[in-house]
């Protein structure tokens, strides 16, 4: 008995000699590094859906909602060429060459430019145009890193700041239903489509008076963003604040653009002022345009104008006091 327990005694030993031996090896693999932060990693999704089941968020996009598949394995957010058409969206067909993980090449149908919206968060980004695939959208690694965004599969979360949205895992059948249900709005969306396109016409008419050049730049944004003005005002403003943002037009032009945008009779208010005070500069004439659209303060152009010119105030100067007066009624 005595001699069996020394023995057992030895392997114990043994045991506890090896543990701290691989102790040691593990801290100075790891020396330097801050162990108490969580260490990214990167796992593919057709690893972790071994049940046939794919992750998915709501995601709207250019003012319409679709299901975003969420794969951070795919390096560039893509959108289908389905939904890109239906989108009206302009698509750049010379960069249409991306590449798989092995290295090999694919071919995309182009890229295009989305305003995406994920619970409150709006962004403006770049994304490919997929010829062919069952899902609209896919959430990938370009916008994890753009929002820091993390996955809890535990508790079925995606979180990217303060907003957390729930994830939808469904297989392929249930995500056919699913798209089946955006597709069954169709009479209501064809509707609405014919009435945006009259809300169009009647904007283009309103801005014959206007340069080739200015009926251009709002004549190509109208489309996309004319249903967004009516239904959520403030988010269609923030929308097109970022499609602007993002353009290569000038400076002045975004700020025309915008203002246009706020109500159709802006186009033939601008041009009026335009003949009336033709030395005017670009910058001027959209700031007192603004003032008319702005909150109804009833601001006296003209009034403002004489004030200005007794003061002799530069142009700065007159922005300054107009923006001041617009926030006492605001």
């Amino acid at each position: 008995m005595g001699a069996a327990l020394k023995e057992a005694q030895k392997i114990e030993q043994r045991l506890n000699d090896q543990r701290k031996r691989n102790n040691t090896v593990s801290q100075s693999q790891f020396k330097g590094i801050d162990m108490t932060k969580q260490m990214p990693v990167s796992v593919p999704l057709y690893q972790i859906n071994i049940d046939g089941k794919l992750s998915y968020i709501d995601v709207s996009i250019n003012g319409k909602d679709y299901l975003g598949l969420v794969d951070s394995g795919c390096l560039i957010s893509c959108i289908n060429k389905e939904t890109a058409e239906k989108l009206e969206l302009a698509v750049d067909t010379t960069s249409a060459v991306g590449r798989t993980a092995d290295g090999k090449s694919i071919e995309f149908a182009g890229t295009t430019e989305i305003n995406l919206k994920m619970g409150k968060t709006l962004i403006t980004t770049k994304v490919m145009v997929m010829r062919q695939s069952n899902t609209s959208f896919i959430y990938g690694k370009d916008l994890f890193n753009m929002l820091e965004a993390q996955i809890d599969f535990k508790t079925k979360e995606f979180i990217f700041g303060s907003a957390v949205l729930k994830l939808k895992e469904l297989k392929d059948e249930d995500l056919e239903t699913e798209n089946s249900k955006e597709s069954g709005n169709g009479a209501t969306t064809d509707i609405q489509q014919s009435s945006e396109k009259e809300k169009t016409v009647k904007m283009k008419l309103c801005l014959k008076d206007l340069e080739l050049n200015e009926k251009l730049c709002l004549i190509s944004i109208l489309p996309t963003f004319s249903a967004e003005r009516d239904n959520n005002f403030e988010l269609f403003i923030e929308t097109l604040e970022l499609k602007l943002a993002a353009s290569d037009i000038m400076e002045e032009e975004k700020a025309e653009i915008l203002l246009l945008c706020l109500d159709k009779r802006a186009a033939q208010t601008l041009t009026l002022i335009r003949k009336q005070q033709p030395i005017l500069s670009w910058q001027e004439i959209i700031l007192i345009l603004g003032n008319q659209l702005n909150n109804n303060s009833g601001i006296s152009y003209s009034a403002m104008c004489k004030t200005r010119q007794k003061k002799n105030e530069t142009f700065e100067e007159f922005a300054r006091e107009i923006s001041k007066k617009v926030n006492e009624f605001t």
